[in-house]
Order: structure tokens, then C-alpha cells, then sequence
């Protein structure tokens, strides 16, 4: 028996012939008509963009009683970038509980990752509530 190989086989062959014209017909065509782009956006993939024109600002601040605000900084950061900013802001009498970002007076985690503009701003618990007598 002859050895045609598998590229010999005719029935390899009829199959290799027809996913070809598969392939042209269901990708290379329609990006000729469409270009890369428009394929790209009927699959519902956004191409990447450069992350450098995208600047948000994490502004941190604080409201005094009186409500005046109190501007701690303002961060500018690349999209997708770290923030810089860790130390933790004074106040007498009182104690750091976090940073509102949601301005519902409760603390939340600021994401590592930055990808929109932020507001934090500073949450306070008076010292004197934190011992168990009400006293400093």
C-alpha cells in the first residue's frame, strides 16, 4: 500500500479546502468591509485607548464644623495609576476613621487602581467617645 501522507488523503484535503474558504469568508471579508474597528465594535471589544490622555483627580478633604471645607490635596493620576498619597490627616481632639467616597459618613476602601474622579474626604470620631467612660 502507498503512503499518500495526510495532505495526500482526499478527504483531508476536501476539508482543509472548505475551512479555508470558511476562515476568508467569515473573517477576511467582513473586515474588508468593515475594517478592523468595525469588527471589533459588533463584537462589543473597545479597542485600547492611551491611558495618558485620561487624568482623574482623588481630591481629599475635610469639613470643619462650622462647614467650611478644608483642602488636604489633590491628586492627579494617570487612569489605571497608584495613588501616592498614605499619610493620614490630624485633628485634636478627635481620631482618623477613614475616607468617605460615597458621602454616606461611612468609611470606604479608596481602590488601588484609579479610573474616575474621587472626592474623599476625612471622617472624624471625637476621642472621648472612644474610651469607655465617655472620658480622654
Amino acid at each position: 500500500m502507498k503512503n499518500l501522507g495526510k495532505y495526500e488523503n482526499p478527504s483531508v484535503k476536501k476539508a482543509w479546502k472548505v475551512s479555508t474558504i470558511l476562515v476568508c469568508v467569515l473573517v477576511f471579508v467582513p473586515c474588508l468591509a468593515l475594517g478592523t474597528l468595525g469588527i471589533l465594535h459588533l463584537c462589543g471589544v473597545t479597542p485600547m485607548q492611551d491611558s495618558s490622555t485620561h487624568v482623574y483627580t482623588v481630591r481629599y478633604y475635610d469639613v470643619e464644623e462650622n462647614g467650611a471645607e478644608i483642602e488636604y490635596l489633590n491628586e492627579r493620576v494617570i487612569r489605571g495609576g497608584k495613588l501616592r498619597y498614605t499619610s493620614k490627616p490630624t485633628r485634636e481632639g478627635y481620631k482618623f476613621r477613614g475616607w468617605d467616597t460615597n458621602n454616606n459618613n461611612f468609611p470606604n476602601i479608596i481602590p488601588t487602581r484609579i479610573f474616575k474622579d474621587i472626592n474623599a474626604k476625612a471622617l472624624w470620631v471625637p476621642i472621648k467617645d472612644l474610651s469607655i467612660g465617655g472620658d480622654k
